[in-house]
């Protein structure tokens, strides 16, 4: 009988744990889903508001700590916390510095190229290849990468005997990609060839956006699309 009464007791006691450590749990639960709504919330409102770059919330960088942190926080306070680091990205990414390091790294020839005699007697000859040129880049708190871009173009060669003079017919950017230690993430968006000087040279532009998670918050800042320029002579 002694045995069944304690029985009974425990089994009450643990029924009475139970149903305090679950509501408890779901109310923790409830309090760590409504911190992040508010702060994605914000991210949305500040993000219309001030119109370059993007910040956003990396649920993945969101631990224990952060929570706590954020749920301190007033709702005043939370705004002005996230507008400082927003403007201070918009600031880092305004002054982004970019060089011509290299122009062609590697060409590399197509099959169709067909020669023909011009007017004037000259000899012309036409090649269309791929090539790649690089322009290397510093991003403030980011790091020094190189922006590489790979276009197709067609280019004539004309000779005059003792010289040649080379001109560009035709060219399109393929893409662009980053190489380097960098903490940030390019991502190819479009890209322009466009002939200059009668054709004498081009210039080759990459656009894209770079994101990079900002140290000691889970936030993650995307830059507005920034170009990447190259002067390319034909080949």
């Amino acid at each position: 009988m002694k045995d069944l009464i304690k029985k009974g007791i425990i089994s009450i006691l643990m029924i009475t744990i139970i149903g305090f450590i679950i509501p408890v749990s779901a109310f923790a639960a409830d309090i760590s889903d409504n911190t992040i709504i508010n702060i994605q919330l914000k991210l949305e409102e500040i993000n219309n508001t001030y119109s370059h770059g993007k910040l956003s919330l990396d649920l993945s960088k969101l631990n224990q700590d952060y929570l706590e942190f954020f749920e301190k926080l007033s709702d005043e306070e939370l705004t002005q916390y996230l507008q400082s680091i927003k403007a201070e990205q918009e600031r880092l990414s305004k002054n982004i510095k970019t060089t011509v390091t290299s122009s062609v790294t590697s060409i590399k020839p197509c099959p169709n190229t067909y020669e023909k005699a011009s007017k004037s007697g000259n000899k012309i000859t036409y090649y269309s290849y791929t090539t790649s040129c690089s322009v290397a880049s510093f991003f403030p708190s980011i790091g020094i990468c190189s922006i590489h871009i790979d276009y197709e173009c067609k280019a004539k060669h004309v000779d005059k005997g003792s010289y040649i003079n080379k001109y560009f017919v035709s060219g399109k950017v393929l893409t662009s990609y980053q190489t380097g230690i960098s903490m940030g993430t390019w991502t190819h968006v479009r890209g322009t060839f466009t002939p200059k000087g009668y054709n004498t040279y081009a210039e080759v532009d990459a656009t894209g956006t770079i994101t990079y998670g900002i140290v000691g918050t889970p936030l993650v800042f995307t830059t507005d699309p920034q170009s990447f320029l190259s002067i390319e002579s034909p080949q």
